[in-house]
């Protein structure tokens, strides 16, 4: 059966049914990725979906029976075909469904050595292109987008000027697995930074622990952003900056780092989610507790969504979040490249 067709035809409770897993009223049920106590994963039946706020992880039918059994897309598909008993037809009716336990492949974590290797190298590549931005780069950021260059410098915004330069000086201070593991190298053996060449690292402790890259150029077929390969990248921007504060001071989340160096501008103390598809685990959002969070996410379908998701994670933290909204701006970029009427 055809992965679109099971998207199309399965719903995503009669699998919950199948396997036994009972859900909430409130759409809730424990999380397939890790062991706990309390109910963290949602499932929104309206778009056929699940999103694990325990993990940051979620996705549609098959993606679910991907984490859930431990297993890849196409062992996915076959799965789902023997618990529903298709063939590439309409669905038939299965009998008395028992509960079906997952098989587990154990994935072996980050060892130490490789996180510092791998921290290592995202700073040798700022190193290497001097903290600094690109001509082309930097007319766009200040320019256009009105962020301020000691705001850029501030947070290590930096861009790869000469990639052929910056692809041979990584090659020749690691090897090519080393790179690849920590996600700045494709299959090919090469930097994956080649369009999207505005890089914003993310700290941990100071330490570059990941990075972004965006383009400035508006392509259709290029997303604005690319992240690390196999690599999350579903972690706060400028989370280092929660060690500053103090109980109830106000902190705000944006979506995207664009917004959040904005709002910084604007003197407000400020981390983001870096898309509202790469929401942080849930226990980054424990860390948050003692603030008075405040949201203020994209004026779009997108962002409502995303906002729709905050809720969800209030009720889990066991927090209020207060949710604000632009009337009649998009982003909060744009209050400072003033195109919005307010």
């Amino acid at each position: 059966m055809k992965a679109e067709q099971i998207k199309r035809e399965i719903n995503i409770l009669d699998l919950l049914s199948r396997l036994g897993i009972e859900i909430s009223k409130s759409g809730f049920i424990k999380s397939i990725f890790k062991e706990e106590k309390n109910p963290s994963l949602k499932i929104y039946p309206d778009s056929n979906s699940f999103y694990d706020f325990s993990s940051g992880q979620g996705g549609d039918i098959i993606s679910f029976v991907e984490g859930y059994f431990k297993i890849d897309f196409k062992e996915a598909i076959k799965k789902i075909e023997e618990i529903f008993s298709l063939s590439y037809g309409p669905l038939q009716p299965v009998e008395s469904p028992s509960l079906i336990k997952p098989t587990v492949k154990e994935t072996a974590p980050e060892t130490t050595e490789e996180r510092n290797k791998r921290i290592e190298i995202y700073e040798s590549l700022q190193d290497f292109c001097f903290y600094s931005l690109h001509n082309e780069e930097k007319n766009y950021l200040i320019n256009i987008r009105k962020i301020e260059e000691k705001t850029l410098q501030k947070f290590g915004v930096f861009s790869v000027k000469d990639y052929k330069k910056a692809n041979d000086f990584l090659k020749k201070c690691y090897s090519i697995d080393q790179l690849q593991k920590a996600g700045v190298y494709n299959e090919k053996g090469n930097l994956i930074f080649y369009k999207h060449r505005i890089l914003f690292p993310y700290y941990e402790n100071g330490r570059i622990i990941n990075l972004r890259g965006r383009t400035i150029e508006n392509n259709p077929g290029v997303s604005k952003y690319l992240g690390l390969r196999n690599l999350s990248s579903k972690i706060f921007y400028n989370f280092d900056l929660i060690k500053q504060l103090r109980a109830n001071d106000i902190l705000y989340i944006t979506e995207g780092e664009l917004d959040c160096l904005s709002l910084t501008i604007l003197g407000y103390n400020v981390i983001a989610i870096p898309g509202v598809t790469s929401f942080p685990p849930l226990d980054q959002w424990y860390k948050l507790k003692p603030f008075d969070i405040h949201i203020l996410f994209d004026n779009d379908l997108p962002g409502e969504n995303a906002t729709e998701k905050v809720k969800d994670i209030s009720k889990l933290i066991q927090k209020k979040i207060n949710i604000k909204k632009l009337n009649k701006t998009k982003d909060i970029n744009e209050i400072l490249t003033g195109e919005n009427n307010e």
